[in-house]
């Protein structure tokens, strides 16, 4: 008989037994973890074919699995099918299946989960420190995500308050349709470009105050700081003689996904500022503009390495030796969205290269899908 609780167990028994396997150089136990992946898949297919079976929170929670087991493996193309079949089940089984128990919990597994093709995941013991899956595979292709729709942003929290990291994906979630709006100017009639151009940029700008003001609000809520620089235990491998410490795992996770995005906004704005500036001196003069870049002074945004340099005093905190890996996942999408966003600016190419290094690190220690990074891979 085909049984969802089988379906995810025997997932589960994989992903484990590859990361024993990795960690020390045991080749049995990399070969018993194909065997199991194996046998999960055919389990899951027998769940997807039985009506009874489609909708239980195991089967959903199964085919997350197995995405994650192939971020261990590194096979893109199996990973983008496992995370895509998630995303079309989760979608299928509307918000109201995802408000208690163990469908809540697993709905957050996919929200925050690693990404596909693009960025990285893989699992951490505590949901707080997953990355974003459907959140950056609509980064990838371009597109809005469903989970940024009303019943989605609420329903599953009916009965549970919003953590702080739910509320900034909440954010997060306005990023996808930001980057199709910003391939579409490009594509645009001329006389176009430049209202969209001008739209685009402002809604950039209300979205990385909404960022700051989440992270002053994280700050205020707490007496203590949530993180603090340190000596470096590693100062030769991660070239710097300081690094972060957080307060938690949690924390550090919702910190550095925070700097990520506020990273890739301020270049975005910065990108919108210098095409808003050749607009203006390229128009026609009877062209009437319904924004007036000069009047914008963007100059506290245009450090945004900054937020580069705070991911990569992150690194080792997040790959310490003794957290047996657990901490990994906090910085994959952060590393990744780091390395795509600086490639083609020239006065960062310092950081570019460190973090390019560090991702290398990553897969290294078993986190294969992380290399190599976006933009170089066939």
């Amino acid at each position: 008989m085909p049984s969802p609780m089988k379906a995810l167990e025997t997932s589960a028994y994989a992903i484990c037994t590859v990361r024993l396997g990795q960690m020390h150089n045991d080749q049995v136990l990399l070969n018993e973890s194909v065997r199991l992946y194996i046998r999960g898949i055919r389990e899951l297919h027998l769940a997807l074919k039985d009506p009874k079976l489609l909708y239980k929170d195991e089967t959903l929670g199964a085919c997350a699995a197995l995405a994650i087991y192939e971020v261990l493996q590194g096979d893109r193309g199996s990973y983008r099918n496992h995370c895509d079949g998630t995303l079309q089940l989760l979608k299928l089984r509307t918000p109201a299946l995802h408000s208690s128990g163990l469908g809540f919990k697993i709905f957050l597994g996919c929200r925050f989960m690693g990404v596909s093709d693009s960025y990285l995941h893989s699992v951490s013991r505590d949901a707080q420190v997953l990355i974003p899956m459907q959140t950056l595979r609509a980064m990838e292709r371009k597109e809005s995500s469903f989970l940024g729709q009303k019943d989605w942003m609420e329903l599953p929290w009916t009965s549970t308050p919003k953590r702080s990291f739910d509320q900034l994906l909440d954010l997060i979630l306005q990023a996808p349709e930001m980057i199709r709006r910003g391939s579409d100017i490009g594509n645009a009639p001329p006389e176009t470009q430049l209202k969209l151009a001008g739209e685009l940029f402002k809604d950039c700008l209300e979205l990385d105050a909404q960022l700051e003001l989440f992270h002053n609000s994280l700050s205020e809520g707490s007496s203590n700081p949530l993180y603090w620089p340190v000596l470096s235990e590693e100062a030769e491998l991660w070239k710097s003689p300081w690094r972060y410490e957080f307060v938690d795992p949690s924390i550090a996770g919702t910190i550095i996904l925070k700097w990520a995005c506020s990273l890739m906004v301020r270049s975005g704005i910065c990108h919108l500022h210098a095409l808003l500036e050749f607009f203006q001196q390229q128009a026609n003069p009877s062209m009437e503009f319904e924004i007036d870049i000069q009047a914008f002074d963007i100059t506290h945004l245009r450090n945004f390495k900054e937020a580069a340099q705070n991911i990569l005093l992150s690194v080792e905190y997040c790959l310490r030796k003794d957290t047996h890996g657990t901490r990994i996942p906090v910085i994959l999408a952060p590393l990744a969205l780091t390395i795509d966003t600086l490639r083609d600016w020239p006065h960062c190419q310092e950081e570019y290269q460190a973090a390019r290094r560090a991702l290398q690190h990553t897969a290294g220690l078993g986190f294969k899908m992380a290399w190599p990074p976006v933009g170089e891979r066939g």
